[in-house]
């Protein structure tokens, strides 16, 4: 019993050449188209990666742009209204004239300082906040 065992184990150690001989020769056929194809599946995963990028960059570009438009609108709106002679004041004061005496006051504050050589503190600390409004 032992020759035919041994017999189908020289028989399988043949079949298991041949196989290993036959996916030798396979890998050997196939392994350029192999490479070929990682190549161009890591070449669609950069394109991909890529697209979403700029499509993330497309869509911070829209919200940009419609918050521009807007933001244009809304000057042109103020535009077309000032044309008009219809615009929101940006002082508080009643009229023209009470504007008129502020600034009197201020342009005189403004030469006691630089007659003073104190012209620059004017600017820094003695800014009139009651004064302007902004938007």
């Amino acid at each position: 019993m032992e020759l035919q065992g041994g017999s189908e184990t020289a028989s399988l150690r043949t079949d298991l050449e041949k196989t290993n001989e036959t996916i030798k020769e396979l890998d050997s056929q196939l392994t350029p188209e192999i490479r070929e194809a990682n190549r161009a599946v890591a070449i669609v995963k950069n394109m991909k990666k890529e697209r979403d990028q700029l499509e993330q960059e497309l869509e911070t570009l829209r919200k940009e742009t419609n918050s521009k438009r807007k933001e244009l609108s809304s000057i042109t709106d103020t535009l077309t209204a000032e044309n008009f002679g219809l615009y929101e004041p940006r002082y508080k004061f009643a009229s023209a004239l009470d504007y008129k005496e502020e600034l009197a006051k201020v342009r005189a504050l403004q030469k006691t300082f630089i007659k003073d050589n104190n012209a620059v503190l004017l600017w820094i600390f003695e800014l009139p906040k009651n004064i302007y409004q902004p938007k």
